[in-house]
């Protein structure tokens, strides 16, 4: 038997050891619940009755040796609320009749009774009758309910401590591996490597681990190839980048496109769409702007435009923007957009004396 338990899977194994750690505690702390809960109800009802009793006697005693019925039933009032409350019976001891006699119309369980004297300067005058229903015992259900709550989470505490005794050398022990191997890949120290032996769901996650660490070692190999070769495309080309949150108007440039305006990135801090704005030629910035929304709206597949930038030194240089949005939202709203600026210039310039 034990060596069958040994060879079960993971998951039956979990499914075994669940089993058996929840049955002894729910059955144990059910009956303790509902126990519980009986005899705080009983106890409850007695207090209740006792105390209920001694304040209307109180409260009878001048009105019951006045007989004014009306000032008894404004002391026994307020209570008559209490749906618990199923009867109250006032007898005058002086004159043998029925001072007060009052049914509820509340909901009714089992009638519990109860009676207590009433007595004006220690003289005995009357007697008090009350029923209180036993309804309320019914109405626990969510109090019971609450204890089973704490029960389920008494079963899960129990479960946690039981599985963690019986499946350390299982579980915990190879987690724990796992647990330095992650540790080590967070600090980038993809070459170490652990021989995975056992079959089970563990072994074949650390496989699956030892597998994905080593197509992380790829991935990156091939990421520092492609931006070193988009570095280079970019230093070869000499253009300016740039990279707009439509939504939040933070911009990022490269200290290229800084330095075709004759600045440095620190100079131009804080950055922002608006130091682009303020560089641009006022004459240029709507035809930008339309340019924009025409490739937003999906009329057009890139944004290119040719407009003026002012120089450091005051002067206007050509450049040739260009962009395409890059990231939509779910609404298909634009978030982000990239883009290229090129110094177009001297360019210009050749035309410029090619057409006069």
């Amino acid at each position: 038997m034990i060596q069958k338990i040994k060879n079960l899977n993971l998951t039956s194994f979990i499914a075994l050891v669940l089993f058996v750690a929840l049955l002894i505690p729910t059955l144990i702390s059910s009956y303790i619940l509902i126990e519980q809960e009986k005899q705080n109800q009983l106890h409850e009802i007695q207090r209740y009755k006792k105390g209920v009793s001694k304040l209307l006697a109180s409260s009878l005693s001048v009105p019951l040796w006045e007989l004014r019925k009306d000032s008894a039933m404004k002391a026994i009032e307020p209570i008559l609320q209490d749906r618990r409350l199923a009867f109250v019976q006032v007898v005058d001891k002086q004159t043998g009749e029925l001072f007060v006699d009052i049914q509820n119309d509340f909901e009714k369980g089992n009638i519990l009774t109860h009676s207590e004297s009433i007595y004006n300067d220690k003289v005995l005058i009357g007697e008090l009758k009350i029923g209180i229903s036993d309804f309320a015992m019914q109405k626990s259900l969510q109090k019971t309910i609450t204890g089973y709550v704490a029960l389920f989470l008494f079963q899960l505490l129990t479960s946690v401590v039981i599985l963690l005794f019986a499946m350390y050398k299982k579980i915990l022990s190879p987690m724990k591996i796992l647990s330095q191997q992650a540790k080590k890949l967070s600090s980038s120290e993809l070459e170490d490597r652990f021989e995975w032996k056992t079959k089970d769901e563990i072994g074949k996650l650390g496989r699956g681990f030892e597998f994905a660490r080593e197509s992380l070692l790829e991935n990156i190999d091939k990421i520092e190839s492609q931006k070193q070769r988009l570095f280079n495309i970019l230093e070869g080309t000499n253009v300016g980048t740039w990279e707009w949150n439509i939504q939040t108007g933070e911009t990022i440039f490269n200290e290229r496109w800084a330095g075709m305006l004759g600045y440095t990135l620190k100079e131009l801090e804080p950055i922002s769409i608006e130091t682009w704005m303020k560089y641009a030629h006022p004459q240029d910035l709507e035809k930008s702007s339309q340019l924009i929304q025409s490739h937003i709206e999906g009329k057009n597949a890139f944004y290119e435009c040719e407009s003026r930038m002012k120089h450091k030194d005051g002067s206007w240089i050509w450049v040739l923007d260009r962009g395409k949005v890059s990231k939509w939202d779910d609404e298909g709203k634009p978030l982000i957009m990239s883009g290229t600026h090129q110094d177009i210039t001297q360019q210009k310039q050749a035309q410029e004396a090619l057409q006069h």
